[in-house]
């Protein structure tokens, strides 16, 4: 599902879902940095997604037309 991105002119980088028991959570990532630094909670003991299985799906860096 492609989301709709409003007051930024490029598409996500990636976007993180977390599949918790009973439903589901997005992080929205502008950049490798921003990626990298998310994922980095999956190994972070105490945090809300630590070992919280995740799928992550890559955009192209398009231009989003105004």
């Amino acid at each position: 599902m492609k989301p709709t991105c409003i007051g930024f002119n490029t598409q996500p980088y990636a976007i993180i879902v977390w599949h918790f028991e009973k439903s589901r959570s997005k992080t929205i990532c502008y950049s490798e940095a921003e990626l990298q630094s998310a994922l980095a909670r999956y190994n972070t003991p105490g945090d809300l997604y630590y070992q919280v299985p995740h799928n992550v799906h890559y955009f192209n860096k398009v231009a989003i037309p105004a």
